[in-house]
């Protein structure tokens, strides 16, 4: 058996952080559950701080996707690190079993879970597991990647073995469900700047590690 530490980087995900949380605790591989609460602002942090057996990040404000999983990477107990996202509302036992059982005897470097049908955005997924070591010299510059955060590791990754598996019935909470018309428009904008800005780093080998 392996031992996984799970990362969740938290901000504002009060309807599915505990479904999340939960769902993960059933996994024996599982040994650590870290959840950064990036600044929440919605009660989430009173969620957390009610889940007994995990291990608890506060950012005072909201620093970014990135920050709040380097956080998370420099508190690990275990090398083997699991990232998932907060609002998979949908998420069960068996979409992380798979992805367990899909690495384990692969000899892959990296495995993504990636959506249900093969697209270009397969590598920008959120639920991917890997060996923390290699994402340690990236660490400073992952801090201010916001949710360019899967582009550093890829980029960590881009000699190595990655395997890619599709993780069918996890379903994301859309932000127009979850926040203001106005804030949700803001969220995704500056998702997707922070997506084209580290595909031109990562492109052009302009990463610079610590």
């Amino acid at each position: 058996m392996i031992n996984l530490t799970l990362i969740i980087a938290l901000y504002n995900a009060k309807k599915t952080i505990r479904h999340v949380v939960e769902t993960a605790k059933r996994i024996p591989e599982i040994k650590e559950i870290i959840v950064v609460d990036d600044g929440s602002t919605d009660g989430s942090t009173e969620i957390i701080k009610s889940i007994r057996g995990i291990k608890t990040i506060f950012h005072q404000s909201n620093l970014g996707k990135g920050d709040a999983i380097a956080s998370g990477i420099h508190a690990r107990s275990h090398n083997l690190v699991l990232l998932v996202d907060d609002d998979l509302r949908t998420i069960r036992p068996l979409h992380i079993q798979n992805m367990i059982h899909a690495y384990v005897g692969s000899g892959a470097d990296m495995l993504i879970a990636a959506r249900e049908r093969k697209s270009i955005f397969d590598w920008l997924t959120g639920e991917r597991l890997f060996d923390a070591r290699v994402i340690d010299p990236y660490l400073g510059v992952m801090k201010s990647s916001g949710f360019g955060v899967e582009q550093i590791i890829n980029y960590a990754h881009r000699n190595k073995k990655v395997k890619i598996i599709y993780s069918y019935g996890i379903g994301h909470t859309f932000k127009y469900r979850q926040y203001s018309w106005g804030e949700a428009t803001r969220s995704y904008l500056v998702e997707n700047w922070h997506m084209i800005k580290f595909f031109v780093w990562e492109h052009t080998n302009r990463i610079k590690i610590n």
